[in-house]
Protein backbone atom coordinates (compact mmCIF):
# COMPACT_ATOMS: atom_id res chain seq x y z
CA UNK A 1 0.00 0.00 0.00
CA UNK A 2 3.01 2.64 0.88
CA UNK A 3 4.67 2.01 -2.18
CA UNK A 4 1.17 2.41 -3.94
CA UNK A 5 1.18 5.49 -2.70
CA UNK A 6 4.52 6.52 -3.39
CA UNK A 7 3.68 6.27 -6.73
CA UNK A 8 0.23 8.03 -7.00
CA UNK A 9 2.54 10.76 -5.29
CA UNK A 10 5.79 10.19 -7.80
CA UNK A 11 3.13 10.18 -10.93
CA UNK A 12 1.34 13.30 -9.87
CA UNK A 13 4.24 15.03 -9.50
CA UNK A 14 6.02 14.21 -13.05
CA UNK A 15 3.42 13.85 -15.55
CA UNK A 16 2.43 17.83 -15.27
CA UNK A 17 6.17 18.23 -15.49
CA UNK A 18 6.42 16.15 -18.63
CA UNK A 19 3.14 17.86 -20.85
CA UNK A 20 5.17 21.14 -19.89
CA UNK A 21 8.10 20.15 -21.49
CA UNK A 22 7.45 21.18 -25.86
CA UNK A 23 9.92 19.03 -27.38
CA UNK A 24 13.56 17.51 -25.42
CA UNK A 25 16.85 18.33 -27.37
CA UNK A 26 18.82 15.64 -28.64
CA UNK A 27 22.79 15.59 -28.15
CA UNK A 28 22.83 16.22 -31.89
CA UNK A 29 21.04 20.12 -32.02
CA UNK A 30 23.28 20.68 -29.04
CA UNK A 31 26.50 20.19 -30.87
CA UNK A 32 24.74 21.87 -33.87
CA UNK A 33 23.59 24.88 -31.93
CA UNK A 34 26.82 25.42 -30.62
CA UNK A 35 28.99 25.14 -34.10
CA UNK A 36 26.60 28.10 -34.80
CA UNK A 37 27.65 30.19 -32.54
CA UNK A 38 29.88 33.18 -33.53
CA UNK A 39 33.18 33.58 -31.53
CA UNK A 40 33.59 36.69 -29.67
CA UNK A 41 37.12 37.23 -30.09
CA UNK A 42 37.19 40.29 -28.22
CA UNK A 43 36.21 38.75 -25.44
CA UNK A 44 38.65 35.57 -25.45
CA UNK A 45 40.94 38.16 -25.60
CA UNK A 46 40.05 40.21 -22.04
CA UNK A 47 40.10 36.45 -20.99
CA UNK A 48 43.26 35.40 -21.67
CA UNK A 49 44.64 38.62 -20.19
CA UNK A 50 42.68 38.03 -17.09
CA UNK A 51 43.90 33.88 -16.72
CA UNK A 52 47.67 35.75 -17.07
CA UNK A 53 47.12 38.44 -13.95
CA UNK A 54 49.74 37.89 -11.80
CA UNK A 55 49.21 39.19 -7.93
CA UNK A 56 52.70 39.62 -7.52
CA UNK A 57 52.54 42.51 -9.79
CA UNK A 58 49.67 43.92 -8.32
CA UNK A 59 51.17 43.73 -4.71
CA UNK A 60 54.21 45.64 -6.12
CA UNK A 61 52.28 48.49 -6.55
CA UNK A 62 51.90 49.61 -2.77
CA UNK A 63 55.12 47.39 -1.69
CA UNK A 64 58.17 49.29 0.16
CA UNK A 65 59.71 46.71 1.98
CA UNK A 66 61.57 43.62 0.30
CA UNK A 67 59.45 40.81 0.93
CA UNK A 68 61.01 37.18 0.50
CA UNK A 69 58.41 35.15 1.66
CA UNK A 70 54.35 36.11 0.29
CA UNK A 71 51.70 35.42 2.40
CA UNK A 72 49.54 33.08 0.46
CA UNK A 73 45.91 33.60 -0.60
CA UNK A 74 44.35 31.94 1.85
CA UNK A 75 45.97 33.74 4.70
CA UNK A 76 45.41 37.09 3.27
CA UNK A 77 41.93 35.76 2.42
CA UNK A 78 41.68 35.15 6.61
CA UNK A 79 42.85 38.52 7.38
CA UNK A 80 40.11 40.16 5.20
CA UNK A 81 37.51 37.87 7.28
CA UNK A 82 39.20 38.56 10.48
CA UNK A 83 39.78 42.46 10.36
CA UNK A 84 36.10 42.64 9.26
CA UNK A 85 34.81 41.01 12.18
CA UNK A 86 36.82 43.08 14.13
CA UNK A 87 35.41 46.13 12.70
CA UNK A 88 31.96 44.89 12.88
CA UNK A 89 32.28 43.92 16.59
CA UNK A 90 34.15 47.33 17.55
CA UNK A 91 31.40 49.33 15.75
CA UNK A 92 28.43 47.13 17.60
CA UNK A 93 30.04 47.56 20.81
CA UNK A 94 30.78 51.29 20.61
CA UNK A 95 27.31 52.03 19.47
CA UNK A 96 25.43 49.93 21.63
CA UNK A 97 27.41 50.30 25.00
CA UNK A 98 27.43 53.23 27.20
CA UNK A 99 30.69 51.62 29.36
CA UNK A 100 33.03 50.46 26.19
CA UNK A 101 36.07 52.54 25.16
CA UNK A 102 38.26 51.91 22.19
CA UNK A 103 41.77 50.04 23.05
CA UNK A 104 43.24 51.28 20.05
CA UNK A 105 45.69 54.36 20.96
CA UNK A 106 45.44 55.80 17.35
CA UNK A 107 41.87 55.93 17.56
CA UNK A 108 41.13 57.06 20.57
CA UNK A 109 38.78 56.44 23.37
CA UNK A 110 35.12 56.67 21.73
CA UNK A 111 36.44 57.18 18.07
CA UNK A 112 33.52 58.06 14.66
CA UNK A 113 32.45 54.99 12.92
CA UNK A 114 33.76 56.51 9.71
CA UNK A 115 37.65 56.21 11.72
CA UNK A 116 37.46 52.86 12.56
CA UNK A 117 36.65 52.21 9.15
CA UNK A 118 39.36 54.24 7.66
CA UNK A 119 42.22 52.80 9.58
CA UNK A 120 41.55 49.15 8.74
CA UNK A 121 41.03 50.22 5.07
CA UNK A 122 44.47 52.35 5.23
CA UNK A 123 46.26 49.69 7.18
CA UNK A 124 45.23 46.47 5.42
CA UNK A 125 46.80 46.93 2.26
CA UNK A 126 49.45 48.29 3.19
CA UNK A 127 50.23 45.08 5.63
CA UNK A 128 49.14 42.76 3.03
CA UNK A 129 51.71 44.09 0.48
CA UNK A 130 54.46 44.62 2.99
CA UNK A 131 54.43 41.89 5.62
CA UNK A 132 56.73 38.53 5.42
CA UNK A 133 54.25 35.80 5.76
CA UNK A 134 55.32 34.81 9.24
CA UNK A 135 54.32 38.46 10.11
CA UNK A 136 51.01 38.35 8.68
CA UNK A 137 50.44 35.49 10.66
CA UNK A 138 51.13 36.70 13.28
CA UNK A 139 48.81 39.65 13.04
CA UNK A 140 45.73 37.12 11.78
CA UNK A 141 46.46 35.94 15.77
CA UNK A 142 46.31 39.27 16.90
CA UNK A 143 43.08 40.18 14.82
CA UNK A 144 41.49 36.90 16.00
CA UNK A 145 42.28 38.28 20.05
CA UNK A 146 40.48 41.33 19.18
CA UNK A 147 37.63 40.06 17.97
CA UNK A 148 37.51 37.31 20.94
CA UNK A 149 37.95 40.47 23.38
CA UNK A 150 35.14 42.46 21.60
CA UNK A 151 33.07 39.62 22.09
CA UNK A 152 33.46 38.77 25.51
CA UNK A 153 33.01 43.38 26.35
CA UNK A 154 29.85 42.99 24.40
CA UNK A 155 28.41 39.61 26.06
CA UNK A 156 30.09 41.68 29.57
CA UNK A 157 28.06 44.82 29.05
CA UNK A 158 25.17 43.13 28.08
Amino acid sequence: MKKLIQLFLLTTIILPLFFQAEEVISRDQIKQYVKDMPFDFNQMEKDSKLKEFDITKKRKRFQIVDVQKYPTPNEIRNSIIIHTLDVATTIYALENRREVKEGNIILGPYPDIHEVILLKALVLPFVHQNFERGQLVVMNWAGGFAVVNNLYIIHRYD
